[in-house]
């Protein structure tokens, strides 16, 4: 369509418009003819009408056309009534335009609309020579709409940049790494998939032409021939009068035995397999949004099942029978009774710790509050007795082992049995905590005596027991049978004498708990939890040197009597969990590992008897302690085969522990019910304190709390005994940034060193030496006595 440049507004006829008007109003009501033109050129809306004309012309279009001075007027429509059209057809064909000036377009091209916010009618004029041509359009009518932005040229002639749509999918991951393997790294993938499919449908229709119909019209034609081919084979077809012939041939045959031959025929039609498929419409689908969470859900399944008992329990009312009846009666009386005996157990047990509490107040308030008085040199001041722990069950019994809870300061298990072959029976496990003196909070009984225990560290609920018949047993404070939940057989290889000493392996990088035993048999044991049963291991068979235990002229005699040694106690080392020691019967030590099982990492020989007691000291990586039936007590270096200190007695040490807040404390019970109390800082030859727990009764075993300043004393007649350690240890010099486990482990070289200096071999200054020991011995102010104390060569 071609526009002329020149464009003239209408508005400059204001006589024509009046004119239009006036005709507008005579001929309203009549009907535009149907007229038919040469040329439609420009085509555009109707502008400047009323609202309740443009509601009648929603598809008019009006042409301007100039030919022989005369203009037209029309409509695409067939059939239209306008007063307007009319009127402004009569107007334009008698009067023609008036001539206007040719002028340029406001925008100055060719064919554009004018910017405003009303609609305008523009006249666009040519030159004389144009406005003769027929083909020649002269005006076009242009509408702009009212809210049209007001751009200047500049902005006109500005090139906008063009607008691109990226499809871009919301749940696409915004960076993805991928991992190369022939980089050996991991990459950010940038080519990320961005297409999301809404809805996608597997159609059923397949082109008439394509493979895929000719394929199915062919399994379609197999299909038909395969079923004729079967069909024509199953049919038979019978002649009546070869059936006749072979009948009368059969009657002159005879049958040897007529009940046991039949001659039947039958025919039976085959029936036909028809296959008929059907096309279905997908059911209808409604999408549906909305918000879920996890409370939303469980109320939802509560209300459901709550609805399903009220239907069942309705359903069920009518017809229940009075049996039923009186059964759930008894389950919810049952049931009650359980909650009330459970929650009265709990109010007698707290009642009963107020009535302990309050009837031994000043023995708590001892316990927390005292301190040895100034100036009290007495070795008995070290110690204060606190309470008496005794059951009636246990009467008779020894106490063969004490262990605190590593988890409550206030919880000691105690095992009880007999140290007595002939005297052999059941023991007792029994769990004391200083709130409630009177009674044990948990207690079992054994088949055999007790003769150790242990609590696991991880799991504090758990209690490894050794029985005197070789037997190891795992108990569980939680469970309410009283049953021990694992139990060696003779199965799993149990040992064949009394487990002297058991202990949890500390190692917590495995998933399966473990606890290793020593016993009578020379056989170091791991023990594994698994799910019903023990699995058993063996970590170490302890055997003797003989060539170092006899003569050479006796040695081939001392092999056929003696195989292996015996172990009585055994401690693991506090920083390297693999290693551990092993006291013998014969009065050996051997330092083994948990890695070698054939081989002794060090043999230590200093006694003479039965070692009772192994322990490592907690500050010292190097220090452990040993205690024995042949009346010593000595302090080892690991390094060193030979002891470094040596505490002599005047009877059998049955126990010795380190302090577990003082790196050169420790005490020892001997056999006369004594309890003695060193200090290496203080005084290495004399000790700081002991106390008599009971009169002629021998002392078993001692134990330190872990973390209050008490200690218990177990005798053999079953009864425990709480000490509580007045001494208090010296202040720690702390400068230099040293934490308090350094400052310790200091005091403890300062005491070996000064011992170490005293026992060296004479040097060319060696006459002084005898001099150093006078001194040594007036600064403790004690003479050496023979059976008192002892110093080691090392």
């Amino acid at each position: 369509m071609r526009v002329p440049p020149s464009p003239i507004s209408l508005s400059s006829f204001p006589k024509q418009n009046a004119q239009i008007n006036q005709l507008a109003g005579e001929t309203r009501g009549k009907n535009l003819q149907k007229q038919g033109y040469p040329d439609r050129r420009a085509v555009t809306s109707l502008p400047r009408f009323p609202p309740s004309w443009r509601a009648r012309l929603p598809a008019l279009t009006f042409l301007w056309y100039r030919e022989t001075k005369n203009v037209y007027l029309g409509s695409f429509l067939p059939s239209f009534s306008s007063p307007i059209l009319q009127a402004r057809r009569k107007m334009w064909n008698n009067s023609p335009p008036p001539t206007q000036k040719k002028r340029n377009s406001v925008t100055g091209l060719p064919g554009a609309l004018r910017r405003g916010h009303r609609a305008s009618i523009g006249l666009h004029r040519d030159d004389d020579s144009q406005q003769d041509d027929p083909s020649n359009p002269m005006a076009v009518l242009r509408v702009k709409p009212k809210d049209q932005l007001q751009l200047s040229p500049e902005e006109l002639r500005k090139r906008m940049p063009p607008r691109i749509l990226y499809p871009q999918n919301p749940r696409a991951p915004k960076n993805l790494a991928l991992y190369s393997f022939k980089e050996k790294l991991f990459k950010r993938d940038e080519q990320i998939e961005q297409t999301v499919f809404h809805l996608a449908v597997d159609g059923a229709l397949l082109h008439v032409e394509s493979q895929e119909a000719i394929d199915q019209e062919e399994a379609w034609r197999m299909r038909e021939e395969e079923a004729a081919k079967r069909k024509r084979s199953e049919s038979v077809e019978i002649s009546i009068e070869d059936d006749l012939q072979q009948n009368n041939e059969d009657e002159g045959r005879v049958l040897r035995n007529q009940f046991n031959y039949g001659d039947r025929a039958s025919q039976t039609e085959t029936k036909t397999i028809r296959e008929r498929g059907a096309a279905t419409r997908p059911p209808p689908t409604v999408p549906f949004a909305g918000t879920v969470n996890q409370w939303m859900m469980h109320d939802a399944y509560v209300e459901e099942l709550n609805a399903q008992s009220r239907s069942e329990a309705d359903h069920k009312t009518a017809w229940r029978q009075p049996e039923e009846r009186e059964e759930k009666i008894k389950r919810v009386i049952q049931t009650q009774d359980t909650d009330v005996l459970s929650s009265m157990k709990w109010v007698a047990k707290l009642t009963e710790r107020v009535v302990n509490h309050n009837s031994e107040i000043e023995t708590y308030q001892n316990f927390r509050n005292f301190r040895e008085p100034a100036g009290n040199t007495s070795e008995a001041g070290a110690f204060l007795q606190l309470w008496q722990f005794h059951f009636s069950k246990v009467k008779k019994k020894d106490v063969t082992s004490l262990k605190w809870n590593p988890r409550y300061p206030d919880l000691f298990a105690a095992g009880y049995g007999s140290y007595e072959f002939q005297k052999q029976g059941v023991g007792f496990v029994c769990c004391y905590t200083l709130k409630n003196t009177g009674y044990p909070e948990y207690f079992w009984k054994t088949e055999s005596a007790v003769c150790s225990l242990d609590w696991n560290q991880h799991n504090p609920s758990l209690l490894a027991v050794g029985l005197y018949d070789g037997t190891v047993l795992v108990l569980n404070v939680h469970a309410k049978d009283r049953k021990p939940t694992h139990a060696s057989t003779v199965k799993v290889n149990k040992h064949t004498d009394p487990v002297w000493d058991v202990r949890w392996d500390q190692d917590n990088s495995s998933s399966t708990m473990r606890f290793y035993s020593v016993s009578g048999d020379g056989r170091v044991t791991s023990w594994s939890l698994m799910k019903n049963k023990l699995e058993s291991e063996e970590v170490t068979l302890l055997k003797l040197d003989y060539s170092q235990l006899t003569q050479a002229k006796d040695s081939a005699d001392a092999t056929a009597l003696i195989g292996i040694a015996g172990g009585t106690c055994f401690d693991f080392h506090p920083t390297q969990q693999h290693i551990f020691i092993v006291g013998t019967t014969e009065g050996r030590i051997f330092k083994c590992s948990k890695n070698y099982s054939g081989q002794y990492l060090q043999t230590y020989w200093g006694h003479d008897m039965s070692v009772t007691r192994l322990e490592w000291n907690p500050f010292h990586p190097r220090i452990f302690i040993s205690s024995s039936s042949d009346w010593t007590v000595k302090i080892w270096d690991d390094s060193m085969s030979a002891p470094v200190l040596s505490f002599d007695f005047e009877l059998a040490v049955n126990d010795a522990r380190w302090a577990p807040y003082s790196a050169t404390m420790f005490v020892a019970a001997t056999a006369d019910g004594m309890v003695h109390l060193y200090d290496l800082d203080v005084n290495r030859r004399k000790r700081t304190g002991s106390f008599k727990v009971s009169g002629g009764v021998c002392l078993s075993r001692v134990c330190f709390n872990p973390t209050n300043t008490i200690l218990l004393a177990a005798e053999e007649g079953g009864r425990i005994t709480t000490l509580k350690l007045c001494t208090q240890e010296a202040p720690l010099d702390l400068a230099d940034g040293k934490t308090e486990a350094q400052a310790r482990m200091e005091k403890m070289n300062n005491v070996l060193t000064v011992v170490s200096d005293l026992f060296q071999p004479p040097s060319p200054t060696g006459q002084q030496l005898p001099h150093a020991l006078r001194r040594v011995c007036d600064e403790h102010s004690c003479p050496l006595p023979p059976s008192s104390a002892s110093f080691s060569t090392p």
